[in-house]
C-alpha cells in the first residue's frame, strides 16, 4: 500500500470512532439527565407525602 493510502485509511478510521464516541457520549449524557429527572419526581413524591399527616390509632383491647 502507499503512504498515502495508509494515511488516508488511518485518518479515516480515527474519525469513525472519534464520531462513534462522541455519539455515545451524547447517549449517556441523555441517560443521566433521566435520572436526574426520576430522582428529582421521586423527591418531589417522597416531600409531598412526608407532609400528611400520620394518625396511629391504639387497637381497643379486649
Amino acid at each position: 500500500m502507499d503512504d498515502s493510502v495508509r494515511a488516508t485509511l488511518m485518518n479515516a478510521s480515527f474519525l469513525r470512532a472519534s464520531l462513534f464516541t462522541s455519539a455515545v457520549s451524547f447517549g449517556v449524557a441523555a441517560s443521566v439527565m433521566g435520572v436526574g429527572v426520576l430522582s428529582l419526581r421521586f423527591g418531589a413524591a417522597r416531600r409531598s407525602l412526608a407532609a400528611i399527616p400520620l394518625v396511629v390509632r391504639r387497637a381497643a383491647l379486649v
